[in-house]
């Protein structure tokens, strides 16, 4: 049983996901039923109260069936690039406007819909105000135009289903290299140089997501509440890049990255430079999190150092950090 005897089956669409597999492996342990929505081979073992549902979120009748057994839907199914716009819309807005289709039709009186969007849907600010949940959107890419539209098709299901919409900042922590970790890929664009217009940033960590989603489930609010989901302190390239050199400087003291390719990735880490873009505008993606963390009780779990330290130690274990990746002549340090 959930933890407050109800809701206990839960469908979650993209399951299989970096955000996904977290919330499944959170319900679980919440005591909950789950029918998790995968279009490839399953992330996690069997368990006795997971139960996978092979389908695609823009094919409702592959998971209509298993939506119709649940008491609560966390809707995380989302491209997050294609080479047309066209197909994210396809899959971030229509793939949402058919889930919700099959949640009214099912007639199971679902509890919650939860909707996991993204901080890309509102776009950053251009001063150093804090981005909050009544600011206008304006989204910079298409992933957040398609996010945003996704949102906006909930919002008009909002009078017939009760939802909730979380919009994560940067998404990060322990993931594959193929996740969708947002560190993960600032890790791998050391591996050339590069500039940002972006001056400050909120992030969260991918545990703290999951257990947003499942508060989300259990406290009631107005459908249609809209909740931002960030580390209460956000953190300016300086503040990253000192959290950077304290996790290699850990890795190296524990043998998992050798100190010639620390000092290639610290010397890139160090050379980030932050310039301007479009009309001579810079980015804040900083986030107040007061509405979250008084309404759905999410703090974050960990500081950016120790969150960074244990992203790192995965890649290292992956082999992101080896030595003919980042040396011209590795086999002097093998």
């Amino acid at each position: 049983m959930g933890r407050r005897g109800v809701m206990t089956r839960v469908f979650v669409t993209g399951a299989s996901g970096f955000v996904g597999r977290r919330v499944v492996e959170a319900l679980l342990a919440g005591g909950y039923h789950v029918l998790g929505l995968t279009r490839r081979g399953t992330a996690l073992s069997p368990r006795s109260r997971l139960t996978w549902v092979h389908g695609d979120i823009t094919q409702p009748d592959t998971y209509r069936a298993a939506a119709a057994k649940a008491n609560s839907v966390i809707h995380l199914a989302a491209l997050l690039g294609a080479r047309r716009a066209s197909k994210l819309r396809d899959v971030n807005v229509g793939g949402t406007a058919a889930l919700l289709d099959v949640c009214l039709a099912s007639g199971a009186g679902l509890r919650r819909v939860v909707l996991v969007s993204s901080l890309a849907a509102m776009g950053p600010k251009h001063d150093e105000s804090l981005l909050v949940e009544t600011d206008p959107c304006s989204p910079e890419t298409a992933y957040g135009q398609s996010k945003l539209a996704a949102e906006q098709v909930a919002l008009g299901y909002a009078g017939r289903l009760p939802i909730t919409i979380l919009r994560p900042s940067f998404v990060y922590g322990r993931a594959d290299q193929r996740g969708s970790d947002h560190l993960g890929s600032l890790l791998k664009s050391l591996e050339r140089p590069w500039k940002t217009p972006i001056v400050q940033l909120s992030f969260v960590h991918v545990v703290d997501v999951a257990r947003a989603c499942l508060r989300a489930l259990e406290v009631d609010v107005p459908s249609g509440e809209l909740f931002l989901l960030a580390h209460p302190s956000f953190c300016s390239w300086e503040d990253l890049s000192r959290a950077l050199v304290q996790a290699v400087e850990s890795l190296v003291d524990t043998g998992k990255v050798h100190t010639a390719v620390a000092d290639q990735v610290l010397r890139r880490a160090r050379s980030f430079d932050v310039v301007a873009h479009g009309a001579r505008q810079f980015d804040y993606w900083g986030c107040n999190t007061a509405k979250s963390r008084y309404l759905l009780g999410v703090e974050g779990s960990r500081t950016l150092v120790e969150g960074v330290t244990e992203s790192l130690g995965a890649f290292a274990e992956q082999g992101f950090f080896a030595p003919d990746r980042w040396l011209v002549h590795p086999t002097a340090v093998v």
